[in-house]
């Protein structure tokens, strides 16, 4: 069941090219899977922590690197309308 939500969550991820940030939300639906994943088998494959901190860390840094980019696609190619409300003094 597992292998089927992240299979669904990489199809999505490669379908749907339009908007950034849906992308971005099926990383960490695949991110999330791969997580639980680990947690289901941890005990039976006889993993340490340090894997999991380790995943943790770079699923973090993909999510960091990901909302700046979105960050600044926003700064140059979208439209910041609240400054609009602060031009009339």
């Amino acid at each position: 069941m597992l292998f089927l939500c992240i299979l669904i969550g990489m199809l999505m991820f490669f379908f749907n090219k339009e908007y950034i940030l849906l992308s971005l939300m099926f990383i960490e639906f695949m991110s999330l899977n791969l997580i639980y994943l680990y947690m289901c088998y941890y005990e039976e494959l006889g993993f340490n922590y340090w894997n999991l901190i380790y995943m943790l860390v770079f699923i973090v840094c993909d999510a960091v690197l990901g909302l700046s980019l979105l960050i600044i696609l926003i700064r140059f190619y979208g439209h910041n309308y609240m400054s609009l409300l602060f031009m009339a003094c």
